[in-house]
């Protein structure tokens, strides 16, 4: 686990700041900022100032919590998700994609999706389970072997490896969503 040290270093250096300016910020030497970061905890209210200017919980900065932001934590916790994946799916919430399969250019609201109508109708797919089930096989390393094989029937006309299978089925799935969505949002115009 990070020490405070660390996480305050790390937080630092994301943001791009030189220690002399978070001391400024803190109203304490260099000497003395440069402490924090070898491990000295500062007070209080300090520590309430490094986290609000990081927007970083104390709990985070202390080690109590792997969490920066706490609700975050609760839908991370619950969905057993990380907190980037869950930073990722917040910042998607309200982006607008087009309902075209040939582009992806913006364009016009009224030929739209938002991410998180795209993320409802993907989610509630009957299929699901078995289309997650496969996406797992295409990403997780422990099932790399199988999916580099090639796959070989009569029915095909080439050869093609297993990860292709999977790639078009998520497209094709894709697909299908988006157009299911098109055809409802006409049924109501």
């Amino acid at each position: 686990m990070e020490t405070f040290g660390t996480r305050l270093r790390n937080l630092r250096l994301e943001k791009g700041e030189r220690q002399d300016e978070v001391a400024a910020l803190l109203k304490v030497s260099t000497a003395s900022y440069s402490a924090y970061e070898s491990g000295r905890e500062p007070n209080y209210q300090r520590l309430g100032v490094l986290a609000e200017h990081y927007g970083v919980t104390t709990d985070y900065l202390t080690g109590v919590s792997d969490y920066r932001n706490p609700q975050n934590q609760l839908v991370a916790t619950e969905l057993g998700l990380s907190e980037s994946s869950v930073h990722v799916l917040k910042t998607w919430k309200d982006e607008r994609i087009s309902s075209s399969l040939e582009s992806s250019d913006t364009v016009a609201n009224e030929n739209c999706f938002m991410w998180s109508d795209i993320f409802n109708q993907f989610i509630t797919v009957e299929d699901f389970p078995s289309l997650i089930n496969d996406i797992g096989k295409r990403l997780l390393p422990s099932s790399r072997n199988v999916v580099s094989q090639s796959i070989t029937r009569d029915l095909l006309p080439v050869s093609f490896r297993y990860s292709d299978a999977l790639d078009l089925l998520l497209q094709e799935t894709l697909k299908t969503i988006v157009l299911k969505m098109e055809r409802e949002r006409l049924k109501q115009v």
